[in-house]
């Protein structure tokens, strides 16, 4: 079995142990169980920033391949997690490679969900040329920018 999806990583490039994972395949040992064990990862790209704050960085964000033993009991289809869905634990996972701030930008305008472009927008440190982009896509989002910590802004 394997999963596409997403992980995302401290702003420094440590995951939650305090590792930095570049991308290749990795494994763990033992019973894989969601939220206890195993690689996490998440099936959207704006469910990965569940753990994650700006305040510590401007979270990197990793496209991955979830394989082996995988706890599928947090999926999509079953169950939601304060507003985060589709979250796994794999015994093996492959970091394919990190995505750019442009992706993630892009991928944020693509959803149709105003709460997922909200979680992916407030993980960033917009540039003036990316606040242009959104409010040119979509207008609303000019409102919920005017709130946005300018010192989140790149200048």
């Amino acid at each position: 079995m394997e999963i596409h999806g997403y992980k995302s990583f401290n702003g420094d490039g440590t995951n939650n142990a305090g590792i930095i994972m570049p991308p290749g395949i990795y494994h763990c040992d033992g019973d894989i169980i969601y939220q206890r064990n195993g690689f996490h990862f998440a099936r959207n790209l704006e469910d990965t920033l569940r753990y994650r704050s700006i305040e510590d960085g401007e979270p990197l964000i990793a496209e991955v391949i979830g394989r082996g033993t995988i706890d599928e009991s947090n999926r999509y289809e079953d169950i939601e997690y304060y507003g985060y869905f589709g979250l796994y634990a794999a015994s093996d996972m492959e970091i394919v490679r990190y995505l750019t701030h442009e992706e993630i930008v892009e991928y944020a305008l693509k959803l149709v969900d105003r709460d997922g472009i909200k979680r992916i927008l407030a993980s960033r440190i917009l540039t003036e040329e990316d606040i242009k982009m959104i409010v040119k896509e979509n207008s609303i989002y000019e409102h919920y920018l005017d709130y946005y910590p300018k010192v989140y802004i790149k200048r």
